[in-house]
């Protein structure tokens, strides 16, 4: 486990633990107190909760990718190599919570670049694919039956950074478009 996630979840019981507190103290005096006080005093308690879950949010959240370095970074790290020259929007999302994690690209690419990645692959169908490369935390962009994707493929033992890891793949030839989504956990 990594000390920054150690160091973070410290942090977060720190500020539950002081927004109990401060009610228990608020309402054990409400009634020495005038009804505005007491609003007031609430309010003020409800500061450490609204931090804790603006923490919850930010260190547990889904991370979207934007910049070119960090999309290129995106994809090197799912295919180990950096995107070759042919690969073109490139759309990518992160997301891990202890220790699992997901990943969602998406992007266009040469027939060459999409045999490439799929000799690595198995073929599969469309319901293992949308099985798991559907839930809460997908992006929007993620759109296979939209871009009617049609052919799906499946590997096992995808990343070595996660003790059990899958990766899914639906690809649309004709309009050189690829869906890539991996989720791991150790």
């Amino acid at each position: 486990m990594n000390i920054f996630f150690i160091l973070a979840s410290f942090l977060l019981l720190g500020l539950g633990v002081a927004t109990l507190v401060a009610m228990i103290v608020v309402l054990c005096g409400i009634a020495k107190r005038s009804g505005t006080a007491t609003l007031l005093r609430l309010g003020l308690c409800l500061l450490p909760l609204a931090a804790y879950f603006a923490c919850v949010f930010w260190f547990f959240g889904p991370v979207d990718y934007h910049s070119p370095q960090d999309l290129a970074a995106a994809y090197q790290t799912e295919f180990g190599v950096p995107p070759p020259s042919d690969v073109a929007g490139i759309e990518a999302r992160q997301i891990v919570v202890g220790d699992s994690g997901a990943a969602w690209l998406r992007f266009s690419a040469s027939s060459q670049t999409i045999n490439s990645i799929l000799s690595r692959f198995k073929e599969s169908d469309g319901v293992t694919f949308s099985r798991a490369a559907y839930g809460s935390n997908v992006p929007n962009w993620w759109m296979p039956d939209s871009d009617k994707i049609v052919l799906f493929f499946i590997a096992d033992g995808w990343s070595k950074h996660w003790g059990y890891s899958t990766a899914y793949v639906g690809v649309d030839r004709a309009k050189s478009i690829l869906y890539f989504h991996h989720s791991g956990a150790d």
